[in-house]
């Protein structure tokens, strides 16, 4: 099993993560994640505001993806999605919690 929470909206490359995971996963396990889809929010927010907090040192790098481009990355891997869950204001929290698994 490979656990990303909080994680692959901070990666430099999504695809490239994602295939590091695959290579890791055993045929019939689980890549599970809850990532923050920031382009969901806003439109202030992930762009105008967080690039100007990335000028100034206090926000990191960010990656700004919706959750289909999320599940898109990850069946471009190769692996399927087994559930995708969204918990909380009404099923419109940005994070997503997903559950992938690396084909037989």
């Amino acid at each position: 099993m490979a656990l990303a929470f909080n994680l692959l909206h901070l990666v430099t490359e999504l695809d490239h993560t994602l295939a590091l995971a695959m290579q890791a996963l055993r045929p019939g396990s689980l890549m599970i994640s809850n990532t923050p889809c920031i382009a969901e929010m806003n439109p202030l927010i992930p762009y105008p505001a967080l690039q100007f907090m990335r000028a100034i040192g206090k926000a990191p790098h960010v990656l700004c993806f919706t959750g289909e481009a999320l599940y898109a990355a990850i069946t471009r891997q190769g692996l399927e999605i087994v559930s995708v869950e969204r918990h909380g204001t009404r099923g419109k929290n940005i994070r997503v919690f997903t559950v992938a698994r690396k084909p037989a």
